[in-house]
């Protein structure tokens, strides 16, 4: 098993932020997805959840581009 500090080629001290970012990114998205589809009382399923979560990492690339 390969541990996040070696797939992200990064040192474990608290000076490299990536894995605290990429966990925190991961939660967001999950609980977006999970609220959306709370919200609309679980229709469609499993399914809809995961299209939900699909669609709240799609745009994480888009989100870190925006500047203050």
């Amino acid at each position: 098993m390969t541990s996040w500090p070696d797939v992200l080629d990064c040192q474990t001290s608290d000076v490299d932020l990536r894995p605290r970012i990429l966990a925190e990114l991961t939660t967001t998205a999950w609980s977006i997805a999970g609220r959306g589809w709370v919200a609309a009382d679980a229709n469609g399923g499993r399914g809809d959840l995961i299209n939900r979560l699909h669609q709240a990492f799609a745009v994480i690339p888009d989100a870190l581009e925006l500047s203050a």
